[in-house]
């Protein structure tokens, strides 16, 4: 049986699916979900994005190390078979992509609030476009984040 992460069983508590279905169904569905949530996050104008980086991220880190743990079982096999998941190879693939995206947005965003506290605090400003360097980092790879869970989603049967 697979075993699913405190931050997993809270998101499938909230999405009310019982994520020890025997069949690993409903921990597929919460991966879903979390998914699709991710991306209609990710649509909204990028300074709305920004302050969610972090859990963003963390919870693609979570996503992934389901997807490799689910796809190290027969599990796989009966979900694909049953035509809820097309390719669980390729998803593992997106929300892997997806997740160093996001972690590389974070490190991103890290740099710029670094560059911006010491501004406020030494008085000394970042050399000069490196905020805004940082920032249009930020955008591209939440942009090519969005652009992987999206892939990722088309892995799902549309049903599920």
């Amino acid at each position: 049986m697979l075993q699913a992460s405190p931050l997993l069983r809270r998101k499938a508590e909230e999405y009310n699916v019982d994520i020890d279905e025997a069949t690993g169904l409903g921990l597929v569905r919460v991966c879903k979900r979390m998914l699709e949530g991710h991306l209609s996050v990710l649509q909204l104008y990028h300074q709305k994005v920004i302050p969610q980086i972090e859990r963003m991220e963390n919870e693609l880190l979570e996503i992934k190390n389901a997807c490799e743990d689910l796809i190290d079982t027969t599990l796989t096999l009966v979900l694909m078979q049953k035509g809820y998941i097309h390719s669980m190879d390729m998803l593992l693939i997106e929300v892997t992509t997806a997740y160093t995206k996001m972690s590389v947005a974070l490190s991103r965003k890290q740099a710029k609030d670094d560059a911006e506290d010491n501004q406020k605090k030494d008085n000394r400003a970042a050399p000069p476009g490196f905020i805004a360097g940082c920032l249009e980092d930020i955008s591209n790879y939440c942009f090519d984040s969005k652009n992987a869970i999206s892939r990722a989603l088309k892995c799902f049967d549309k049903a599920l």
